[in-house]
């Protein structure tokens, strides 16, 4: 389907020419433009070379460009290069400390007796890459039962973790139903560790309809240098994905679009995308997957794959302009450009007034930075709803 990508002096015209630059180096790694392509581009172009790395460093994908800049390095600026491969370095001096902490830390809780499931950051480095530097991530995402989060908490103090997240006993519930993960800290070496332990993948206001102790029933062992863990299913993965970039964060970043390209280019006659599409169907997520395929084949030329379908090409063109536009559209979810796109990404009129529902009953209902702002005994939880409306004024 490459006659449907957008040609680079378009992408100039619309984005400008540092985009359009950046655009090109990846459709080079897809092999949908050559040294050629680069050369002459960069020679018909006056480029603001920090620009250009502000660019790839704002949507975190300064390892993956390296590859190709590295492999054509005269066609360069070298002080860009020279940047370029300096982050490149530390990035991926910081990813073998993770995936050898994430190593450690998966096998003694599996000791425990406990379920923890490595997913995302540098687990999709090395189903894409067969590395863990290429992808640029900076944390380690593990996945858990909600039953176990005491116990995996308790297990994160003892290894010298330390969390600046409200934690109440009394009100545990409360946050396990009102959010879906809790963030570790520690310092390995030279960096800081930074875990996030999820018990749900996307937050419940978001009305993904999926239930995500399913992932826990279809998993497989990788060997990740030498040590056999348990990880996603490759469908999961890719669902997971999906339900993370498309939806969670509406396809703010390229990064997300390279993930869903990387997915396609290597995995395409390995996943069922007929039944994929009917479990994106019934989640309630099929639209902005769509989008995610789409975008990606008309930035990229990867193709769409069969049976997965279109989407209307008005939706997809908006959401494709706020990704390459920079500065980037923000991450805050109650900020308008943010929740706007999050109405469009929507497979309905009906899903679109249940996701206000949602959003409005979220901001009603005390959660724990509610408790956190102002502790009270259990037996007095109900002032929160009066205490709430308070805390959201002052914000």
């Amino acid at each position: 389907m490459l006659d449907t990508m957008l040609t680079i002096a378009e992408i100039k015209k619309r984005f400008g020419a540092e985009m359009a630059l950046f655009i090109l180096i990846c459709r080079v790694y897809f092999k949908n433009a050559g040294k050629d392509d680069l050369a002459a581009f960069i020679n018909e172009n006056d480029l603001d070379w920090k620009l250009v790395y502000k660019l790839i460093r704002a949507h975190q994908l300064r390892p993956f460009i390296y590859k190709v800049v590295s492999a054509n390095s005269e066609l360069f600026e070298p002080a860009f290069t020279q940047r370029l491969q300096n982050s490149t370095w530390k990035i991926s001096i910081e990813n073998l400390d993770r995936v050898k902490e994430l190593i450690s830390l998966t096998k003694d809780l599996e000791q425990e007796g406990i379920t923890a499931i490595p997913y995302k950051g540098v687990m999709l480095s090395k189903r894409f890459y067969n590395d863990f530097i290429t992808r640029e991530t900076c944390d380690i995402d593990f996945l858990i039962k909600r039953e176990d989060f005491n116990r995996v908490r308790a297990f994160f103090i003892d290894r010298g973790y330390q969390s600046d997240y409200y934690y109440n006993p009394d009100y545990e519930d409360v946050l396990l139903n009102t959010s879906v993960e809790y963030v570790f800290y520690k310092t390995v070496g030279q960096i800081l560790i930074k875990v996030e332990l999820h018990w749900d993948v996307i937050h419940k206001m978001q009305d993904v309809r999926f239930n995500s102790r399913e992932l826990f029933i279809a998993t497989e062992r990788h060997t990740i240098l030498k040590n056999n863990l348990q990880v996603l299913n490759l469908s999961n993965e890719l669902f997971v994905l999906l339900i993370h970039h498309g939806v969670n964060d509406i396809w703010r970043s390229l990064r997300h679009v390279v993930d869903l390209a990387m997915f396609v280019e290597i995995y395409e006659h390995d996943i069922n995308w007929a039944g994929l599409k009917q479990k994106l169907s019934s989640s309630k997520i099929e639209k902005s997957s769509l989008i995610g395929f789409s975008i990606s084949n008309k930035i990229f030329g990867v193709d769409i794959p069969r049976g997965i379908g279109q989407v209307e090409d008005a939706v997809a063109d908006k959401v494709l302009e706020n990704l390459l536009t920079f500065p980037m559209i923000t991450r805050q979810k109650l900020q308008w450009a943010n929740f706007k796109q999050q109405l469009q990404l929507r497979d309905s009129l009906n899903d679109k007034l249940v996701l206000m529902n949602k959003y409005m009953a979220n901001a009603i209902h005390p959660n724990i930075r509610d408790v956190a702002s102002r502790p009270l005994p259990r037996r007095l939880y109900f002032l929160y709803y009066l205490l709430k409306p308070f805390r959201m004024l002052s914000r």
